[in-house]
């Protein structure tokens, strides 16, 4: 699942904390992961992987906020190649913090999270995740 994240974020997107991006998400992965692993006493439990994914997918809505063009051709952050494979095509692409338009900016963090979610799971691995997943979306809202 992280290659899949490095592969979307690349190396190259900022975080308005200066760090890239994809540093940002694997640190907080990491983290959550450590903190569930305190508090457990089964280093086998599904939760250790809820919480890594949690982590992992926190800071990634920040991705809208990102524009990538190389002359008319613009990567789409929703419907697009990972950028890691946009990024190959178009070399000289220069990325640029932007505020987010259209069909980006009418999500919240939970569904984008849930959108990227359901791009990189395979659907077997997605079926199994499936009462984690208000949990890793970080949909705190009760129903």
């Amino acid at each position: 699942m992280t290659t899949s994240v490095a592969w979307l974020l690349t190396d190259r997107v900022l975080h308005p904390s200066g760090y890239s991006l994809l540093s940002l998400c694997v640190v907080k992965a990491f983290r959550r992961y450590q903190e569930q692993q305190q508090r457990l006493a089964d280093p086998q439990s599904p939760q250790l992987q809820v919480a890594y994914l949690t982590g992992l997918f926190e800071a990634l809505p920040a991705l809208i906020e990102v524009r990538a063009r190389e002359g008319a051709h613009e990567w789409d952050v929703l419907h697009g190649p990972p950028l890691g494979e946009w990024l190959a095509q178009h070399p000289r692409a220069v990325l640029e913090l932007v505020e987010p338009e259209g069909e980006a900016a009418d999500r919240n963090p939970v569904s984008l999270r849930l959108h990227w979610l359901t791009q990189m799971v395979p659907s077997e691995a997605l079926a199994a995740l499936g009462p984690h997943l208000r949990t890793i979306s970080g949909d705190t809202a009760q129903h």
